[in-house]
């Protein structure tokens, strides 16, 4: 792949800090990245690439991000050979800790083993669902690309939200609530005071 190829591809990532893309752009004109992936060896997620958004929130654990080989807490530096692109999520993981034959198979065991279980479609599933949500608040859908939104429209209908209240009256919790209705607790909380996308419900 060319220089300008990655470039490009760094380019269309819009959920990207900026100022980490421009320390990528100098990465790759140093020659430090040959392809545009998350580097880190026991990568926790089901694809390496940095998937570009085409609007509304993007998914925080495929943001591109850049890990120091060497963690900055153990003496690392901020030169270029120090650092290389990750998944925001497989950062988090690694924390600050040094990499040992040990933890990286530690962890490629914990990877292997989740994507052979039966959590791995319904996660897939939920990231489709939730793409397809993002996408479409893109394209301008009514009230897209704010919590408590499916598909640019509002997870629950203004019928749902009465019958929320009432019960939220009469006793029921916000956890029993948003499993009942299947959502998130802070969308259920929003439904209930009224915010967000149901101040007018």
């Amino acid at each position: 792949m060319t220089k300008d190829e990655l470039h490009a591809q760094v380019d269309a990532l819009n959920h990207t800090n900026w100022h980490v893309k421009a320390i990528v752009h100098c990465l790759i004109d140093l020659g430090r990245i040959e392809r545009l992936e998350c580097q880190y060896e026991s990568c926790i997620l089901d694809t390496r690439d940095f998937r570009p958004r085409s609007g509304g929130r993007g998914h925080e654990s495929y943001s591109l991000a850049l890990d120091h080989i060497d963690p900055r807490m153990n003496g690392g530096s901020n030169r270029p050979e120090n650092l290389r692109p990750i998944h925001a999520s497989c950062n988090v993981s690694r924390g600050t800790r040094p990499d040992t034959p040990e933890t990286l198979e530690k962890r490629r065991a914990a990877r292997a083993a989740f994507l052979a279980s039966d959590r791995t479609d319904t996660w897939r599933n939920s990231m489709k669902q939730r793409e397809s949500g993002w996408n479409k608040a893109a394209e301008g859908d009514r009230r897209g690309g704010t919590l408590g939104v499916r598909g640019g429209v509002p997870a629950l209908s203004p019928e749902q939200v009465r019958e929320m209240r009432a019960k939220k009256h009469a006793g029921a919790t916000i956890k029993d609530l948003a499993k009942e209705y299947g959502v998130g607790s802070s969308t259920a909380h929003k439904a209930i005071r009224g915010k967000g996308p149901y101040s007018d419900m």
